[in-house]
């Protein structure tokens, strides 16, 4: 009768053996959390970002426009990451960006003006910038002759026209050129 009284003190014995071990690949599993946790924390602090949830996606970044002007890493005064200098510089570095009228005087900027893209859509009669209204914009205003045509290019679908003042608005966070 003994051997059942030892076979239950195995039965406990197992139990907790089992519950022991259970512990011990349980400590190191916690122990590498806490440790990875107070990495990113340390990290987000670091960057001057308070720890919060992870934000993971896995989205392209979609930008209006067409790669210009290069932008400064900082911004300036006026929430520009560029100046009136690097317009006229980077207008100068690609003048097919101011191609005028075949055997007319070359275009030239006569401003360079830093504003909202509603003050811009105002000054060009409600034309859609593409951005939200307050968003900070460069407005270029170039003169000179400009031959426009638009429509089919068959022979008597295309219209044309010619224009004494051109404008070029970019955005001033990304240096992309919106309308040209």
């Amino acid at each position: 009768m003994r051997v059942n009284g030892s076979n239950g003190a195995t039965r406990r014995r197992d139990k907790l053996s089992s519950g022991l071990v259970s512990v011990l690949v349980a400590l190191p599993i916690v122990f590498v959390a806490i440790v990875i946790g107070m990495y990113y924390v340390h990290a987000a602090q670091a960057n001057g970002t308070p720890p919060g949830p992870m934000k993971i996606t896995n989205r392209p970044v979609h930008r209006l426009g067409i790669p210009a002007i290069q932008p400064r890493a900082a911004a300036m005064a006026n929430g520009a990451r560029f100046t009136s200098a690097d317009v006229r510089s980077y207008i100068a570095a690609h003048p097919k960006i101011l191609e005028g009228a075949p055997g007319k005087p070359t275009p030239t900027v006569t401003s360079v003006q830093f504003m909202s893209a509603g003050q811009a859509s105002a000054m060009m009669q409600g034309e859609s910038i593409g951005l939200p209204d307050a968003s900070p914009v460069c407005v270029v205003t170039v003169q000179g002759t400009f031959s426009l045509t638009w429509g089919p290019r068959s022979t008597n679908g295309a219209t044309s026209e010619t224009v004494s003042t051109h404008i070029l608005v970019f955005d001033v966070q990304t240096g992309n050129l919106l309308i040209g």
